[in-house]
């Protein structure tokens, strides 16, 4: 220690008579006399490593010293008893260098490195190939006294990890974590399916942290074991140890541990995880100071063991473009660019190629595997090729390394292996559960999956133990928890289901099960716990979408009508794809028989409602309202009643509105249905505002208010505050209104209620104008104006364009103003929804204003581009692009129209 201290410090003369010092008290092998005792066996390897180790610091000394000719002999002696050691080949190269041998040092660099390829696989460190560029180059240094990296390297403990191949790429976070669960236990295992780059965090972090273990980092692979008797021997064999006659293997270990500080790396558990897990336990509560690092597809299920799922790399959504200069920020990308460049050199990220390695990432699910695969084809492939043959993963990504496991050579044998470890019931369950898309609850599992080997209550277990191998994924969320399988696995899953042949009977299992779904959900959509059923709706989008094609694609037209009707507030978020679905289902043979066809065409209306096609919507309430009659139900009179009454107000037929909306609140009265009464009161008491009659609004509003509270529905609520604030800016109370505008567009975020969101958007949007923010309205339009084109709203987006052209004329942007306001009438002449008579009013002062600030022809000419412009170009303007204005809603005081109107419950 004071020898390495005083190199470490710059005194070569005293490091080198405290070297000489310490090997001279050696006498030749240590415990020579106990050689063949287990006991002895490791300390005899750890000594004879710290006598290496002085001899090595001591030729640093002496080269330090100027010793370098009469150090060659020496060191070629040593580098041949000790090939693999870089650090005596690199003082061997340096004293040849310095002795004016620069071609035999050349030729010791070279020697070297056909060993460590020869014998191990593995090219020299970066220390030993730095030395060898310097050699190259002449470099003045190495003539000095200052001594090169690799003879300066820090003694490391010993260990028998080698030099990866590759580089280690991202997992910042994720080698964090693993170092500090090191710390907290000696018993950590890293979980996750093949392919998932288990093995290859684990070397990284153990390199990492090697230090802080004197008796270094061993690693133990299993892979290739498939005799679990053989499992103690192969650890063994990796740590050097003999085995003893007559004694158990795993007691031999336990002996030669039990004093040591080492971190242990039991690589590839999961096919012998029995004789894995029992010598684990034993090692861990024998060995104090030995801490075991455990890769495996299972955790072992032992006391004392902390188990940890490694993610798959974080990949960009393809669907959310970013400028490619940024895309190497993710992990998944990163890794792509290494692994195609190690196999293309010249191959390049560039802005034409980046929405194909976005796309091939995310198809790989960000499994290093896949990625590096998939790379891999860019030797005879283009990106945009890789990516689009990538629907068929197990069977395109085949091209492993030639020297990697034959479980990595291909995606296919990644996932046979893990496969191949499960249980005949597990294996049938991985295969049903393929039949879910986007995911699946623990309930849709038993629902769905149980029967023919499978008993209901035991679907739990089975699943259990398919999740602790790596084949099925758990989501914590505030709906509750979910499994998801992989696609890579799901399309593997799959082919198995093919094979068993059920696949027809789960489909139906499926479509019963997301049927019952839609009509709980009609119910509860209105209740308290409406946000956490609005969540689940959307994590088991996927899956509604999977039950309505298969009851289309037969003829199933009641499940169909159900899934689109009872969801009408849920297809609302989704309008083109919602008014799609429920008209194929109103289509279908047997529709008009079906009960369920009254649900779906309220549906259908209000989605055309929302759509602004007034006249579908009025066609699909007319017919709402003769079916209820026909059986004389009063909530479906109702719904399709005030249905009509909205079209009637949004068209200005206020007189025919105020009728309907009148006769849809006395049946819902009568029907006792407290939610459609609230609806009801709302609907009037927007009418009211619309009409300007501010005080008409109030008392039916405070109702429907009181009631929305009553149920729990926290959207009708959210509703509800924002027309009390309409009402309060009306009246002049800007501050109060803004206060209920905020409390409701809070509200419309906690349910991800765009339609809302943008309504109460446009809203505060219009106080700020009257405050005289331009860059307040304009963020709040920009809000709003995103929220409708998300839905297509066209009477949304008509609105927001008609704000912006008013922020325009308030910043003096004339010629922008012109064009919103020509686009935005068009817009509304296309649906027949006229301003109100206050918002026509207020238009009109602007545009007579710009009339003025114009010449009659420049006027005309830009009033007819906006008219007949893309309506991508306007938006576009409207956003901002090319122009620094936006948007306001004026004063319009239109409320939420869709999902707030209406509908049976």
């Amino acid at each position: 220690m004071e020898g390495r201290n005083a190199l470490a410090a710059g005194a070569p003369e005293v490091a080198l008579d405290k070297l000489r010092e310490a090997l001279g008290l050696w006498r030749g092998e240590a415990l020579a006399d106990f050689r063949h005792y287990q006991f002895a066996q490791s300390e005899t390897a750890r000594l004879e490593e710290l006598r290496i180790q002085a001899i090595e610091m001591r030729l640093e000394a002496e080269l330090e010293l100027g010793h370098a000719a009469e150090l060659v002999g020496e060191l070629e002696a040593l580098a041949a008893q000790f090939p693999v050691r870089e650090r005596l080949r690199g003082q061997l190269m340096l004293a040849l260098y310095r002795a004016g041998r620069q071609a035999d040092a050349l030729e010791a660099y070279r020697a070297a490195r056909r060993h460590l390829v020869e014998h191990l696989g593995l090219e020299p460190g970066e220390e030993l190939r730095e030395l060898e560029r310097e050699i190259l180059s002449g470099g003045a240094g190495l003539k000095g006294t200052h001594l090169a990296a690799v003879a300066a390297t820090p003694v490391r403990p010993p260990g028998n990890l080698s030099s990866p191949l590759t580089s280690f790429v991202g997992r910042r976070s994720e080698l964090a974590e693993l170092k500090r669960l090191l710390e907290l236990a000696r018993l950590v295992t890293v979980t996750g399916m093949g392919g998932a780059g288990k093995t290859r965090l684990a070397l990284q972090v153990a390199g990492e942290v090697a230090e802080h273990y004197e008796d270094g980092v061993w690693l133990a692979e299993l892979g290739d074991i498939h005799d679990p008797a053989l499992v103690p021997v192969a650890i063994a064999s990796a740590l050097d140890l003999q085995e003893t006659p007559d004694r158990p293997v795993e007691e031999t270990l336990v002996e030669a541990l039990r004093l040591r500080s080492m971190l242990l790396i039991l690589d590839n558990c999961e096919h012998v995880i029995e004789p894995c897990a029992a010598l684990a336990e034993k090692l861990v509560s024998r060995c104090t100071n030995l801490t075991l690092l455990c890769t495996s597809r299972e955790t072992l299920g032992v006391a004392g063991e902390v188990a940890w799922q490694l993610p798959p790399l974080i990949t960009p959504d393809p669907t959310d473009p970013m400028p490619f200069e940024r895309l190497e920020e993710w992990d998944s990308v990163q890794l792509f660019v290494r692994r195609a460049r190690a196999a293309v050199p010249s191959w390049r990220l560039t802005e034409e190629n980046a929405r194909w390695v976005t796309e091939i990432c995310a198809q790989a699910e960000g499994i290093p595997l896949a990625i590096e695969l998939a790379a891999a084809r860019v030797k005879v492939m283009t990106v945009e090729e890789v990516a689009r043959r990538l629907d068929d993963k197990l069977g395109f990504l085949t091209a492993g390394a030639r020297r990697a496991p034959s479980r990595h050579k291909t995606l296919r044998s990644a996932v046979d292996w893990s496969y191949n470890l499960l249980s005949e019931p597990e294996r049938r369950l991985l295969a049903r559960v393929s039949i879910f898309a986007g995911g699946f609850t623990l309930e849709a599992a038993e629902a769905v999956c149980s029967g023919y080997g499978i008993p209901n209550e035991g679907v739990v277990d089975v699943l259990t133990a398919v999740v602790n191998k790596s084949m099925v994924q758990v989501d914590e969320a505030r709906e509750g928890t979910r499994f998801r399988v992989l696609e890579t696995i799901a399309q593997y899953a799959r082919e198995r289901l093919a094979e068993l042949g059920e696949e027809g009977r789960l489909l139906a299992r499926h479509a019963s099960f997301f049927r019952a779904l839609a009509e709980e959900a009609e119910v509860e959509l209105h209740r308290e716990d409406q946000f956490l059923w609005w969540r689940r709706l959307q994590a088991e989008h996927d899956n509604l979408r999977k039950a309505f094609k298969w009851a289309a694609e037969r003829g199933q037209a009641e499940t169909a009508l159900t899934i689109t009707g009872s969801l009408w507030w849920f297809w609302g978020a989704f309008p083109a794809e919602g008014r799609r679905l429920v008209s194929q289902a109103l289509a279908l043979p047997g529709a008009h028989r079906a009960p369920a066809r009254a649900r779906a065409l309220v549906a259908a209306a209000s989605l055309a409602f929302l759509h602004g096609d007034y006249d579908d919507a009025a066609e699909r309430s007319e017919a709402a309202l003769a079916v209820g009659r026909k059986l004389g139900d009063e909530r479906l009179i109702a719904a399709a009643t005030i249905w009509l009454g909205s079209i009637a107000r949004d068209r200005g037929s206020y007189g025919r509105a105020l009728t309907l909306h009148e006769q849809g609140l006395a049946l819902s009265r009568k029907s006792g249905d407290l939610w459609l009464t609230a609806r009801s009161l709302y609907s009037l008491a927007l009418l009211s505002n619309t009409r300007g009659a501010y005080a008409n609004s109030m008392e039916p509003l405070q109702e429907a208010l009181a009631l929305f509270e009553r149920l729990g529905d926290n959207e009708g609520a959210a509703e509800a505050t924002g027309l009390l604030g309409q009402i309060l800016s009306q009246q002049g109370e800007w501050d109060t209104a803004a206060k209920m505008f905020e409390r409701s567009l809070k509200l419309a975020g906690e349910l991800d209620d765009l339609e809302s969101t943008g309504w109460c958007s446009a809203a505060l949007g219009a106080v700020a104008i009257h405050n005289g923010d331009g860059d307040q309205a304009e963020a709040m339009f920009r809000t709003a104006l995103n929220s409708f084109r998300t839905l297509d709203m066209k009477l949304g987006i008509a609105h927001s364009l008609e704000g912006m052209a008013m922020i325009a004329c308030l910043r003096r942007n004339v010629e922008k103003a012109v064009l919103l306001f020509g686009f935005s009438e068009r817009l509304r002449e296309t649906m027949g929804i006229p301003l109100s008579h206050k918002d026509q009013l207020l238009h009109d002062a602007h545009v007579e204003r710009l009339h003025r600030e114009l010449e009659p022809d420049r006027f005309g000419e830009l009033w007819t581009r906006g008219s007949f412009a893309a309506s991508r170009r306007c938006l576009h303007l409207g956003a901002g692009r090319g122009v620094e204005d936006l948007p306001v809603g004026g004063r319009r005081k239109r409320s939420q129209a869709l999902k707030h109107q209406l509908i049976l419950t």
